[in-house]
């Protein structure tokens, strides 16, 4: 997931600074839990460990740089974070992560379509940080989302691939095994047929040591 963020041009994502890891981390806690002499340390620890490493976690951060009232930063997360939301709810996605199948509203296609209309339950991975930055103030909303919409849209991509790369696994291990199999039965046939051009005398034991 983190090598897909990474084929993104970094000039794409002006209104946002972008982290994404393939592996959960707590980014939100991560000034608590990085330091151990904090009081809230213990606290924050626990807290991290007791969640549930499924589905994707995100959260929306505002850079210091970008604004210093509070009042200003609330707006400013709560602008990215509901341009995030749609992205993910626009192309089936709920805000978990978890892959929606809704007969009214998008349609996933190729494996991960397939996947679900069998029944499959299908997430977006990892940790994702979305840090504010100060053309968010002024950007319009629509190129926010064109923006947030990227994300989601590689994310969904690299999803694809692992599944793909994984399901190719799978049946080429299952073709291996195939092979081998009918190798064998080849192998005991030739010899059973080796056995059989003996004399009546040596057939039944020509046989038994082939089996």
């Amino acid at each position: 997931m983190s090598q897909a963020i990474q084929k993104i041009p970094k000039q794409n994502f002006t209104c946002f600074h972008l982290l994404l890891n393939s592996s959960y981390k707590a980014f939100k806690l991560h000034p608590f839990l990085k330091d151990v002499q904090h009081p809230l340390n213990p606290v924050y620890q626990r807290k991290r460990d007791a969640r549930d490493q499924t589905g994707l976690w995100w959260h929306v951060t505002v850079n210091s740089k970008s604004a210093k009232k509070k009042v200003v930063k609330s707006w400013l997360r709560r602008r990215l974070r509901n341009a995030f939301i749609e992205s993910l709810k626009e192309r089936g996605v709920d805000e978990d992560g978890k892959l929606v199948c809704d007969a009214k509203g998008y349609k996933h296609t190729g494996i991960l379509g397939q996947m679900l209309e069998q029944g499959q339950e299908l997430s977006l991975k990892g940790s994702l940080n979305l840090q504010a930055l100060n053309p968010l103030v002024t950007a319009k909303f629509a190129d926010v989302k064109k923006q947030t919409g990227k994300v989601v849209d590689t994310m969904l991509d690299r999803l694809e691939a692992d599944i793909t790369q994984q399901t190719v696994g799978r049946k080429a291990v299952k073709r291996s095994i195939i092979k081998s199999q009918w190798s064998d039965i080849a192998s005991r046939r030739a010899q059973q047929h080796v056995a059989y051009s003996y004399n009546p005398r040596e057939r039944v034991e020509a046989v038994a040591l082939a089996g």
